[in-house]
């Protein structure tokens, strides 16, 4: 099995194998759909950001369609891009601070309205947290689209514990880095459109 962090990134089979092992695994947490009502589960760390931008709403939903957030922050998906359907499991991989770190999620919630567009997933036995982490984007009507992710956390295992404040950093990093990929994807869409 792979483990949750190496010195190297894992092959795209190794990864896909992850995937397909987590199918029948149940999410590490009990308050699904959360991270998109804004309740707060007790004992885990609440986590909030925003990044307002002037693009095309079509391309805004599609940054979110292809994950750019994810891959900004030079991610590896398995499967290579996954589907937006609840019920969906996929896993990751993503370099932090020099070490490779792998992980599942499920897909739980969907948000597909006239101006909000999202997806929440929730967290798997093999992931370095157990909770569940909203991308989403709104359409605010007058040029510009808010795009927001939320999330609620606590540790999955040893190291994640022993990092605590840096964890927290990490994942405030992490989270700008989702935010400014949505956004420079969108804008490249939206000009790519206007052409």
């Amino acid at each position: 099995m792979l483990t949750r962090y190496s010195p190297f990134p894992p092959s795209n089979d190794r990864l896909e194998q992850l995937r397909a092992n987590a199918e029948l695994d149940s999410l590490t947490y009990a308050s699904e759909g959360a991270s998109i009502t804004g309740d707060h589960p007790a004992g885990y760390h609440w986590h909030e950001s925003e990044l307002t931008a002037e693009v095309d709403w079509n391309a805004a939903k599609a940054a979110i369609r292809q994950w750019s957030g994810h891959r900004s922050k030079g991610a590896v998906l398995a499967p290579p891009t996954p589907p937006l359907a609840e019920g969906s499991t996929m896993a990751f991989a993503v370099r932090v601070m020099g070490i490779w770190a792998s992980g599942t999620c499920r897909i739980v919630r969907l948000i597909d309205e006239e101006r909000a567009f999202g997806f929440s997933y929730g967290t798997l036995p093999h992931h370095p947290e157990t909770g569940e982490e909203m991308f989403a984007a709104r359409d605010n009507g007058d040029g510009t689209v808010t795009f927001r992710v939320a999330a609620f956390s606590q540790p999955a295992g040893l190291l994640t514990s022993i990092l605590g404040p840096i964890g927290r950093l990490i994942q405030r990093v992490m989270t700008r880095s989702y935010l400014e990929g949505f956004a420079a994807f969108a804008a490249s869409a939206s000009a790519t459109d206007r052409r």
